[in-house]
């Protein structure tokens, strides 16, 4: 299209400088200004984007083999990550996490879709509910003991909470490890963890009103 244009405009310079067919060429010049306006307006407007950024507590509960396959919240430590939305309800997310009961140590790295509302449960500026799959790899270390390394499959989700910025989040974790296995690490085949922290939802894009994608990095 854009060829054909120039192409108009050149015929129409060409019948100008031969003074020839004046109208005519002012016909084409005003037919090429027409072609232009109409291949500016079909441009296609920018994709939204959109960046949540976390980071905080986060708690597993796991039996303890060591006793008796006691229950307890004894794996304590840190989770930090991101999730980049190019669809206001899609996103690929991915998390690091570190915990520990003193002695044994875990470390998870997790990826995988996330989708998510907006900043709109119980009207415009309220809460946002997400869920997520991620898929990744655990592992564990013990003093003296060898380190092990493992699938683990996690589902979830939670509830992010505007102006103080809190996310609440549950989640089920699967890894793969046979119900039967003892590991002296500490994995485990089903398990639970909870995560409390902060998340930063930062809209670069296409961003509607009153934040409801979240916090508007350029207006």
């Amino acid at each position: 299209m854009t060829s054909t244009v120039l192409g108009d405009v050149s015929v129409a310079a060409v019948a100008l400088l031969l003074g020839g067919g004046s109208v005519q060429a002012q016909e084409v010049v005003h037919s090429a200004q027409e072609s232009g306006s109409t291949v500016r307006s079909d441009a296609r407007p920018p994709r939204f984007l959109a960046v949540d950024v976390l980071g905080g507590f986060v708690e597993h509960g796991r039996k303890d083999t060591r006793v008796d396959h006691e229950s307890l919240w004894k794996f304590k430590g840190w989770e930090a990550g991101g999730n980049v939305r190019f669809i206001r309800w899609l996103g690929a997310a991915g998390t690091v996490a570190r915990t520990t009961d003193g002695d044994r140590r875990l470390w998870e790295y997790l990826a995988g879709p996330q989708f998510s509302t907006c900043y709109c449960l119980w009207g415009a500026g309220g809460a946002r509910a997400f869920a997520h799959t991620l898929v990744g790899t655990v592992s564990a270390s013990s003093p003296n003991l060898p380190a092990e390394h493992r699938s683990e499959l996690v589902i979830g989700g939670g509830f992010d909470v505007p102006v103080i910025y809190l996310r609440l989040q549950f989640d089920y974790l699967r890894s793969g490890v046979s119900e039967e296995e003892l590991s002296p690490n500490g994995l485990q085949q089903n398990t639970a963890r909870a995560f409390v922290g902060v998340v930063v939802p930062l809209c670069f894009r296409q961003c509607r009103a009153e934040d409801v994608d979240g916090i508007q990095v350029r207006k």
